[in-house]
């Protein structure tokens, strides 16, 4: 919850303001913008419009446990909050790190990667008489981010790997965000193995390869490392001291299924950015053939509850339509599992209870399903791209094309160029 108080306001509050209530800063159930905008910074106004004006509808305000993705308290969660004092335990990317589906010592360096805490010259520059410069371009200083991307030879190793329609935002992310984006998309242009352990075993690779050549006069990197990167990802998920790990079939993956005739499926995702506290979401509403009925997409002022909002804007559009047969579907577990525990309303959000009492709206039918992100592919690539152009999309976009096509014919590969 986001609270605005008198010292956040660009003047002095008048008296009838200050002895105003929330009620006197909504019309027809939403914030007054016209009253709020010229009385508040823009940060406050963007924070203040992520958060619902209470509704009379709703159950009485409660306590939740914010050190838990389920907002109830349990044991464990206050000594996890504790431990770790920046709260990084809530970003997304540490269990996207703890699923990885290979080697133990790769899992292990990508956890201290993404918290940035490996020993790069930059860090040893700060108290050390050490040069900062990365010792291979000697043109930039020698960050995490330039050993693992940035230099000419992470650089152009990923040009071989990535496909083309995702090189703008996989050069531009920042680090934490760079490690989620390709832990949990499909972004490289090979089939032959999953793309997070592709990246998983290029970046500890690399940073073996920087290592070695500090420490070993006779040691070269290899003139074609994307090459040796796709020729050792087996050896690094197949063979663990646990066992054998059964590499990721196209026959086994999860696909998109079209819903029954007379049916609606809408797919809905969120893409949020904690480093820059912003986020987007995106959807889309797809008949019984596959075929594209609409499809929206929009800015969100916080990453806070991206995806409780992008559920009720998919609702609030299906029903605006005329679509009363909705199956809606998210990868966000949690999502699902809240709306769905009958008992669970205490930990519901005021986005989600909006959801879930959208849901029991007369004459329509509502059903909502978990599914994985590989199902869920279209409204992820809405969500991240397409909320700059507009806020409803009528025809699908060309960035879309090649997934609506794949899911109509029951493909899961990565995208394709027509």
């Amino acid at each position: 919850m986001f609270f605005c108080s008198s010292d956040m306001c660009l003047r002095p509050l008048t008296e009838s303001e200050a002895a105003s209530s929330v009620s006197n800063w909504t019309t027809n159930g939403s914030w007054d913008y016209s009253k709020l905008g010229s009385l508040v910074t823009n940060e406050v106004f963007r924070r203040l419009m992520a958060v619902p004006p209470p509704l009379p509808s709703a159950a009485d305000d409660f306590m939740i446990w914010s050190g838990n993705v389920n907002r109830c308290f349990s044991v464990k969660s206050p000594y996890y909050f504790f431990e770790e004092p920046n709260h990084q335990l809530a970003h997304p990317c540490y269990k996207l790190i703890w699923k990885w589906q290979g080697a133990e010592r790769i899992r292990a360096f990508m956890w201290l990667a993404f918290q940035n805490r490996l020993p790069t010259n930059d860090w040893r520059s700060r108290w050390s008489s050490a040069s900062a410069m990365c010792p291979l371009c000697n043109s930039q200083v020698e960050t995490l981010i330039h050993i693992l991307r940035d230099c000419v030879y992470a650089r152009n190793m990923w040009l071989s790997l990535i496909h083309p329609q995702f090189l703008q935002c996989f050069f531009n992310a920042q680090l934490s965000d760079w490690f989620q984006l390709n832990l949990k998309r499909v972004m490289g242009n090979s089939g032959r193995f999953s793309w997070d352990l592709v990246f998983g075993v290029g970046v500890w690779m690399l940073w073996n390869w920087r290592n070695k050549a500090g420490f070993m006069e006779d040691f070269n990197r290899p003139n074609s490392p994307a090459s040796v990167i796709l020729n050792s990802v087996s050896l690094y998920v197949i063979t663990e001291p646990q066992g054998i790990v059964t590499m990721p079939s196209s026959i086994s993956q999860p696909k998109w299924q079209a819903p029954m005739h007379g049916w609606t499926k809408l797919n809905v995702d969120g893409a949020a950015s904690v480093s820059h506290n912003r986020a987007s979401c995106g959807g889309v509403l797809r008949d019984s053939s596959g075929v594209w009925i609409a499809g929206f997409s929009a800015f969100l002022s916080c990453y806070e509850q991206t995806e409780e909002w992008v559920l009720l804007k998919g609702l609030e559009l299906a029903w605006k339509m005329g679509l009363r047969k909705v199956i809606a579907e998210s990868d966000s577990l949690n999502l699902v599992n809240m709306l769905l525990d009958s008992e669970g309303v205490s930990a519901l959000s005021l986005v989600a209870y909006m959801s879930k009492a959208f849901m029991r709206r007369p004459l329509w039918e509502v059903k909502i399903v978990h599914i994985s992100r590989l199902q869920n592919r279209v409204a992820d690539k809405s969500a991240r791209d397409f909320h700059l152009y507009s806020s409803f999309i009528e025809q699908y976009p060309v960035g879309v094309r090649d997934l609506v096509l794949q899911d109509c014919m029951g493909l899961n590969s990565p995208p394709i160029s027509f």
